[in-house]
This record gives C-alpha cells, sequence and structure tokens, in this order.
C-alpha cells in the first residue's frame, strides 16, 4: 500500500502476582519464593493512507450548525481510502484473577505450595504472535475482490429488470419438458427417470416460471422502472450489498488426553496429579458488504439517433434484450458449470455494464470483518486438590477495506489497465486522480 500510515500500539494488562513457593523441613522458614507475573500481551496495528475525511466532518457540522441544509449530498467527492487494522486480544474464565491456594506437597524432604492464579497456559508468550491464531491477508484480499465483483455485479442500476433475451436464446435451443414426461412414456431405469424430472424442474420449469413472474411484474411497473432510470441519470445511486455471515467452529489439533499437564506457573512435579483432558477449538466468523456509489447518463436527446439510443437502454432496462458478452456467457450450455465455480459470470456481467451507459463507480468499498479465536480447554488434576479448569481464548480480530476502480475490483488502482475510451469517459464526469 503506497502512502500508508502504519499505526501500533502494545496492551499490556497484569493479573496478580502468583506465588510459587518451596519450604524446607529442617530449617523451617521461607527457603525460596518465585513470584510470577501474570501479563497479558495484546496490540493493535493498523494500516491506512491519509484521507480529507475529518474536513469533509468539519464542513458538514458547521453547515448543520449554522442552520442551512445539509451538504451530504452535494459532496460527491471519495474521501475513504483502503485499510487494515488487526487486533490481539485475551480473554478467559476469570483464571487469570481467579486466586488458588494449594495445599502443600511434602517431596524428597521439601514443602511444596502455591498461591495466586493457574492457567493452562502462559497468555503472555513472546514469539511472533504467541498463541494468536493468524490468517492469510493475500488469500483474504483476493476472496474480498471476489465477493466484491459479485456485489458489483448485483447491484449496478442499469441491470435488467428480467432477462428475455436469455429466455429467448433458451428457449430456442431447448424447452422444458411438460412436469411428469420423464417419468412416462419409454420404459427404462426408475432412478434414471426421477433424476431427469428433478433437472428438469430445477433448470428448466422453475427459472421458466421465474422469468414469466418477472416479465409480468416488469410490464406492470414499466413506468415506474423508465422514470427511475431517467431520474438517476448524472446522479450518485448508492446501493449496498451484504453477504451472508459465515460462521465455522473446527477441532484442532492436539485434542484429547494431554500429556502435557503443566500449568503456567510450572509448580513442583509432585503437585500434579497426572494429565488431565485437553481440547483445542477455533471458532471463525466472516462478515462482508460491499457499499458504492454509481453513476451513468440515459441518453434524452431529441433527434433521431438519441431517441434510437434512449429506446436501447429503456429495452435492456426492462428486458435485458441488448446483445452482450454476458447474453452470450450465460446462453453458453457449460456456463452454469463455471458459475458454480467461480464468479466468472459476475466478471463479465461487470465488464459488459461498464462498457455501455458511460456506467462507472464513483467510489466503491468492500469491507471484511474477520474474526478467529482460538479457545483451549485443559483440565489441570492436582493432589489434594482436585482440579483446576482452564479455559482461555486468543482472539486475533481483522477490519480491512479494499477500494474498487471506478470499472471495479481487480484493476490497476492508477487506472493504467484503462482503455482511452473509459479514461475519456471518467474526464468527462468529471472524475480526477486528485478525487
Amino acid at each position: 500500500m503506497s502512502d500508508e500510515i502504519r499505526r501500533y500500539r502494545e496492551f499490556t494488562r497484569r493479573g496478580p502476582t502468583a506465588h510459587v513457593i518451596a519450604y524446607r523441613n529442617d530449617t523451617g522458614p521461607l527457603a525460596t519464593q518465585r513470584d510470577v507475573d501474570m501479563t497479558v500481551f495484546e496490540d493493535q496495528t493498523t494500516w491506512s493512507r491519509d484521507t480529507p475525511f475529518p474536513w469533509a466532518q468539519r464542513v458538514q457540522r458547521r453547515t448543520l450548525a449554522s442552520g442551512r441544509r445539509s451538504r451530504s449530498r452535494e459532496i460527491a467527492a471519495d474521501f475513504g481510502a483502503p485499510f487494515t487494522t488487526i487486533r490481539r486480544t485475551y480473554d478467559d474464565d476469570g483464571g487469570l484473577n481467579r486466586i488458588i491456594s494449594l495445599p502443600e506437597v511434602s517431596w524428597v524432604g521439601n514443602r511444596y505450595g502455591f498461591h495466586g492464579p493457574l492457567l493452562g497456559m502462559n497468555p503472555g508468550a513472546k514469539g511472533p504472535f504467541g498463541y494468536y491464531p493468524t490468517f492469510d491477508e493475500p488469500a483474504l484480499s483476493k476472496e474480498m475482490q471476489q465477493r466484491g465483483t459479485t456485489a458489483i455485479a448485483r447491484t449496478i442500476p442499469t441491470n435488467p429488470s428480467v432477462g428475455v433475451g436469455q429466455l429467448i436464446g433458451e428457449s430456442i435451443e431447448r424447452l422444458p419438458a411438460l412436469p411428469g414426461a420423464a417419468l412416462l412414456g419409454r420404459p427404462g431405469n426408475v432412478s434414471k427417470k426421477f433424476a431427469d424430472e428433478y433437472l428438469n424442474y430445477e433448470f428448466g420449469l422453475k427459472p421458466l416460471i421465474s422469468d414469466i413472474d418477472g416479465i409480468v411484474r416488469t410490464v406492470r411497473d414499466t413506468n415506474k422502472i423508465l422514470a427511475q432510470l431517467e431520474r438517476d441519470s448524472g446522479r450518485l445511486v448508492r446501493r449496498r450489498y451484504s453477504f451472508p455471515v459465515e460462521r465455522t467452529i473446527e477441532p484442532m489439533n492436539g485434542t484429547g488426553e494431554s500429556q502435557n499437564y503443566i500449568s503456567h506457573p510450572t509448580l513442583a512435579t509432585r503437585q500434579y496429579s497426572g494429565p488431565g483432558l485437553y481440547t483445542h477449538r477455533r471458532v471463525t466468523e466472516k462478515r462482508m458488504w460491499f457499499s458504492g456509489a454509481y453513476t451513468y447518463h440515459y441518453s434524452q436527446g431529441s433527434d433521431l439517433w438519441s431517441r434510437l439510443k434512449r429506446a436501447e437502454q429503456e429495452g435492456n432496462r426492462l428486458f435485458g434484450l441488448r446483445f452482450s458478452p454476458s447474453l452470450a456467457w450465460e446462453l453458453a450450455p457449460w456456463s452454469w458449470a463455471a458459475d458454480w465455480v467461480s464468479n466468472a459470470g459476475d466478471v463479465i456481467t461487470n465488464l459488459s455494464a461498464f462498457s455501455r451507459d458511460g456506467l462507472v463507480l464513483k467510489w466503491g468499498y468492500v469491507m471484511c470483518d474477520l474474526k478467529i479465536t482460538d479457545i483451549h480447554t485443559r483440565r489441570i488434576n492436582l493432589v489434594n486438590y482436585g482440579f483446576v479448569r482452564s479455559e482461555q481464548r486468543f482472539t486475533t480480530h481483522v477490519k480491512k477495506r479494499i477500494r474498487a476502480t471506478p470499472y471495479g475490483f481487480g484493476l490497476d488502482p492508477d487506472w493504467k489497465d484503462f482503455s482511452s475510451r473509459q479514461l475519456a469517459i471518467l474526464g468527462a464526469l468529471g472524475i480526477s486522480r486528485g478525487r
């Protein structure tokens, strides 16, 4: 990230001091006492770019304080920027502050005791990240760009209301069979007949019924759709799209009865009565969403060429009658399989849409909120005390934002990938590199 600003903060928390005590039977008084600070190290690192957003906030506050109309709709510049922030935090079931006083244990003429918190592992362990989970940042960035591409494809304001062009093309090739046709007629394998009937319903009848319903709604709302198409021409059309929240729980290696039953702080060996059950599981919660603002040009001239262009735009907005790479892709017999495992269809949809109607993104961002928590649960079996249960949670919390170019995600942010026509459109719309 060029021209980045990096901010780093470290947070230190301390629990009560633990006292590991050893007595000698022959001397009586305290021989050794080892004090252990129960320290937790947390941190937060943020990479970002300096933006004029604080200035825009001050302008809006002054406008509202003066009683004048808010300029929120008048300020159309992009004041955002990409950023990444990673914060690591620790939590437990109260073990950091739970005081335990163990009965003394005698061993080889010595008596050993303990007073203080007792945990399964050291929450202040150093190393690159201690026990905090890590994540693959390049893979996350790639996934965010793919999700952003999908969100754009589903929020483009000039998208057809219903795909009649695709319906006509598929109908010419093959009409779906009537319900039950696969089960009747020729003899054959019963399982295959039911499979054919299911596929005919899912990929034939169901889409056809949906398209017919869409056509009815589009015809009914034609005036409303076209009025909005004309009204939004040249204006900012804000769109937001959220993906379903993903939450997974997975067991990690090491779960089971562990021979590594040493606690933190380390006690005398004879104070442990043997290994206890240990579990390690990871909880991952991921939330992604897109926010952007489009602008496009709707032909409103009175000459013949303008009227023809307007009719073509209206036909595409209503029924998707424009022949484009996107329509050709949808008519390809294997495109559904490719879309099943990739977002190739969304990429082609965006390429087709941004090549017509002067459509561009004034700004667009895809955001991700990723929280990964490693939960360590350990049973510490002790002599003359029973056991202590320790549950510790180490969390890595990532917030990341990626900016789109005026023609979508995955292109060069310095516009080196843009054609001369695309640059001309951006210049005509008044979008400059200085934002």
